[in-house]
């Protein structure tokens, strides 16, 4: 444990991320000061010079916690919950330079950032299963907007080209399930990228009469 305390800057490892565009990102540790002070700047800066309602931030309720080892980030070494915490002010400060008449929305869902968000883009909870009441293994359950529903709004399901074709009931379906539970409708992708299976970019089969 001491071995920890002791490490050196110049020791510390990157967390990187790839995803289907190759385009690699480096994930910050949200307790950090200067990163909770950047996105709320951005925030702020989008929401009010811009004018739009409100801000995507990314990965949030989607990407679990590291341990994190830097001493200049004001939190235990290691473990604790410095993931929660540094996101919490970073949302408390992203929501002071937004103003209160904004959204802030981000990827897929999880209790403990509730307070700072309005929206989570619920990807995960809608991408896998059947309907109450079809014959597969896995079943679609409302659980989360049951439990959670009044403090924070689900929005948005992976829609896909095979979802009209051969049968445009399957995005009817898809559709119908995110009424049924209580999510706000969409999250339509209508560019797509090459490399991308199951391809998405639906936007000519949405113009299609």
């Amino acid at each position: 444990k001491q071995a920890a305390v002791s490490i050196h800057a110049d020791d510390l490892s990157l967390y990187d991320e790839s995803y289907g565009s190759l385009a690699k990102f480096a994930v910050m540790c949200p307790h950090t000061a200067l990163w909770q002070q950047t996105i709320a700047k951005v925030v702020g800066e989008l929401t009010n010079a811009y004018g739009t309602d409100g801000v995507y931030i990314d990965q949030i309720a989607a990407a679990g916690p590291r341990p994190c080892w830097d001493k200049t980030h004001d939190h235990t070494l290691g473990g604790g919950d410095h993931w929660v915490t540094g996101y919490a002010e970073m949302l408390r400060q992203a929501r002071v330079a937004a103003g209160g008449k904004k959204i802030l929305l981000t990827e897929s869902n999880s209790e403990p950032f509730m307070a700072g968000i309005n929206l989570f883009l619920t990807l995960v909870g809608f991408a896998t299963g059947d309907l109450p009441g079809g014959t597969g293994a896995t079943v679609m359950v409302p659980a989360f907007q049951a439990v959670y529903g009044g403090y924070v709004l689900p929005v948005g399901a992976e829609f896909f080209r095979n979802d009209f074709l051969p049968d445009p009931n399957v995005f009817a379906a898809k559709i119908a399930a995110q009424y049924v539970f209580g999510a706000q409708l969409g999250w339509f992708s209508l560019g797509g990228r090459d490399n991308q299976h199951p391809a998405m970019g639906i936007h000519d089969l949405l113009m299609d009469g």
